[in-house]
């Protein structure tokens, strides 16, 4: 466990380059302070195949603001290893496409899973804000998930939370390829809330709605938007007609 007790730890400079902060390949919680991430040449936390990663109150910001030297990385990047994210805030300038190792061109984004990789944000806030070179064809959002990879939003307790986690992107709240899982919090984007793949589970009682035309406020701005969260579902009656069917 890595305590960082409100510090801040930035990119250092390695062979020319500024590089990545973390790489974990092994079973790593790190709590309590700030990454701050600036025009590096990797994802400021990079959790690697097999590894196990935990990060708790957390600030991180990924700063790169050019699309053409490739260094618009994400806060988060989960290669096939276990990444849950708790009392976070995430936020990067994340674009392009990143290849997946079936060919697959997956939007990076702020939060990034792949491969066959599992990530869990019970909790915290992830924006994505695009920079101002970006191409608008790019289906940037907030977090990314791609093809046999599961995403799981807040914790399956028979409770909905409407406020945590909460996922803000400039074009797409979340964009999906695999597996979503939703059970807590709101997503929203410029665009739409969800490109892709439709939850496969939430909570029981509670169904999802997406809301158009709403206002949501990013770099600054209110723009209007696509909200996606859940309602209570209605409650059944039984009569003695309905037991006779």
């Amino acid at each position: 466990t890595i305590n960082l007790e409100g510090h801040t730890i930035s990119n250092a400079m390695v062979d020319g380059k500024l590089v990545g902060l973390i790489k974990n390949n092994g079973n790593l919680t790190i709590t309590g302070g700030t990454f701050d991430s600036t025009r590096a040449s990797a994802s400021a936390i990079d959790n690697n195949p097999g590894g196990v990663l935990v990060i708790d109150g957390l600030t991180i910001i990924a700063k790169g603001d050019d699309k053409n030297n490739n260094n618009n990385k994400q806060a988060v990047f989960n290669d096939n290893g276990h990444c849950t994210i708790r009392n976070c805030y995430l936020e990067s300038k994340a674009s392009g496409q990143y290849k997946d190792k079936w060919n697959k061109q997956i939007p990076r984004c702020s939060a990034h899973n792949i491969n066959g990789g599992t990530m869990i944000i019970e909790s915290g806030t992830v924006i994505n804000k695009l920079p101002t070179t970006i191409d608008s064809s790019y289906k940037n959002a907030a977090v990314s998930n791609g093809p046999n990879s599961t995403l799981i939003l807040g914790i399956k307790d028979e409770l909905y939370n409407e406020d945590n986690p909460t996922l803000v992107g400039k074009k797409y709240g979340i964009y999906n390829a695999g597996t979503l899982e939703y059970y807590d919090g709101t997503f929203s984007g410029r665009t739409a809330a969800l490109y892709g793949t439709e939850p496969a589970e939430i909570e029981d009682y509670y169904d999802q709605q997406t809301t158009s035309g709403v206002e949501i406020t990013l770099q600054g701005e209110t723009e209007v938007g696509t909200y996606y969260k859940r309602s209570l579902l209605p409650p059944i009656t039984i009569t003695p007609s309905t037991l006779e069917r």
